[in-house]
């Protein structure tokens, strides 16, 4: 079960260590440096843009979780995610001082916290990560990861779904795999199994 940061928030924080703020549905929030964002209200998604500049979702969250987190504590100015409201939302914003001075006297909470942005922004910043990656360099990787010792790869769900974990649209992914097997780089040996060449 997910830890609830909005419940904690508010059992610790006094009002006016928090600022609300309201969304509507379809409406884009905007991160800031050294802040926590915790979802009080609502669902989001949190989507990115590929490098054939198509939007994909990449997670969901829901009531009392926090918004990437990790994003407080990198010096990056920019990454290729939109977070969009799904329903009216509402986000509380918490300064990461104030709310490290709170959490830093209960050993419970603080490992709770640390835990849940390692699960979390790992998982986010991979997606991210993968999403610079060409469509070609997605697909090797992926057969890279699934091979086994003769280099034949078993995939167990259709295209529609694979293209959807590659982040690319069904489409091109079969142009890209066409292209592959052109080029002797790998070779279907049946409708879900390829074989890498070289």
């Amino acid at each position: 079960m997910e830890p609830n940061f909005f419940k904690l928030i508010k059992s610790k924080f006094m009002v006016t260590e928090y600022f609300k703020k309201k969304y509507s549905k379809g409406e884009f929030i905007e991160l800031k440096k050294d802040k926590f964002f915790i979802l009080s209200r609502g669902n989001i998604s949190i989507e990115i843009n590929n490098t054939n500049f198509d939007n994909f979702k990449i997670i969901e969250l829901y009531e009392g979780e926090m918004i990437a987190p990790l994003f407080a504590f990198e010096k990056i100015e920019y990454l290729p995610i939109y977070i969009i409201a799904n329903t009216e939302v509402e986000i509380f914003e918490v300064d990461k001082k104030v709310f490290f001075s709170k959490m830093i006297n209960d050993s419970s909470d603080f490992s709770m916290f640390f835990n849940y942005i390692s699960n979390k922004s790992t998982t986010l910043f991979q997606k991210v990560l993968f999403s610079t990656m060409t469509i070609e360099e997605k697909f090797l990787a992926y057969l890279n990861l699934n091979k086994d010792e003769d280099n034949i790869i078993f995939i167990d769900k259709n295209m529609t779904e694979l293209a959807k974990e590659l982040f690319v649209t069904r489409t091109a992914l079969y142009k890209i795999i066409n292209n592959l097997i052109e080029r002797e780089v790998v070779r279907r040996v049946d409708t879900k199994i390829f074989k890498l060449i070289k």
